[in-house]
């Protein structure tokens, strides 16, 4: 301590009295830097927790917010009232210009009349909600005016008018004499292929019976299982060709001939006469005895 004094008042020029006065003042700083390290952990900082207060100062915003909305409709309803004459009325009655009037769209008020006279009258309030176009806002205004009680009784059926289901007579074709159109007309048959079944008539000369239509190509069996009954076969007006004056090319372009029998039933007339029967045709050699069968039919002595 006596050093300290002795550098002090070398240093400063201190007296002794000077010296023992900074020394103690030292001692004081020195003890107050120290001092808080000790109560520390006796006193914790304060954190503010200013949540609540948040909370209650949205719940004012949205309070507020809400007031205003509401008197935001308020003041609609009250333009809205003013803008339209609103009156005690029945839907089932009313006219189109009244709805109008009440602030009802020209093509709704069209479809509330509409409904009525051509679906069902309105039995209760609740069944303007069915009419399309109708929102929830224009009911709320309307249903406190609107004559009728507000849900339909629970046994009450509305009455739809009935329409009856006529079904259209089925379309008898006869093939041998029917056109495209006729032929489109039949279930499954479309423009190609009706013509198909023309084309192969014309080279037939006619059909015969219901298996030769299924001969045509691209109709389908079910095809004909549809149109089987509505189809009628007059075998009398199939067209013959006459064995004993035609010509291979001619001949040779029926379905159930070809060029090679055409050639061997022609020469053999050439060679031996004219036919008197068509069952000489099955003693020709070299000809297709089932294909000349189908042909035979469509043969004459003439």
């Amino acid at each position: 301590m006596n050093d300290i004094n002795r550098f002090l008042k070398s240093y400063f020029n201190f007296t002794k009295g000077e010296s023992q006065a900074f020394l103690l003042l030292l001692f004081i700083i020195l003890v107050l830097l120290i001092l808080p390290l000790f109560f520390h952990s006796k006193y914790s900082s304060y954190k503010a927790d200013f949540t609540n207060l948040y909370r209650l100062s949205d719940s004012m915003s949205h309070l507020a917010a809400s007031h205003v909305n509401k008197q935001k409709v308020n003041d609609e309803i009250s333009t809205i009232h003013s803008k339209f004459q609103f009156h005690n009325f029945n839907p089932n009655t009313i006219s189109k210009d009244a709805l109008i009037g009440m602030g009802v769209y020209p093509s709704l008020a069209d479809r509330i009349v509409n409904y009525r006279l051509k679906v069902a009258p309105f039995q209760c309030k609740q069944q303007l909600l069915k009419v399309y176009g109708l929102s929830n806002t224009l009911y709320s205004r309307l249903s406190a005016f609107i004559d009728l009680p507000e849900e339909c009784p629970v046994n009450s059926m509305v009455k739809y008018p009935s329409f009856e289901k006529k079904e259209k007579p089925a379309i008898v074709v006869n093939i041998n004499l029917a056109d495209t159109a006729q032929l489109i007309a039949l279930p499954g048959i479309g423009s190609k292929l009706a013509q198909r079944i023309i084309n192969y008539r014309d080279k037939l000369g006619g059909f015969l019976n219901m298996g030769q239509v299924g001969e045509v190509w691209g109709l389908r069996p079910e095809t004909i299982q549809m149109i089987e009954k509505q189809i009628v076969i007059h075998p009398g007006l199939i067209k013959k060709i006459p064995v004993n004056t035609c010509d291979i090319e001619g001949l040779s372009k029926h379905p159930y001939c070809g060029y090679k029998m055409a050639v061997i039933i022609v020469n053999y007339r050439k060679q031996h006469g004219v036919y008197s029967n068509l069952d000489q045709l099955k003693q020709l050699v070299g000809v297709n005895i089932e294909s000349l069968i189908k042909l035979q039919s469509y043969l004459s002595l003439d």
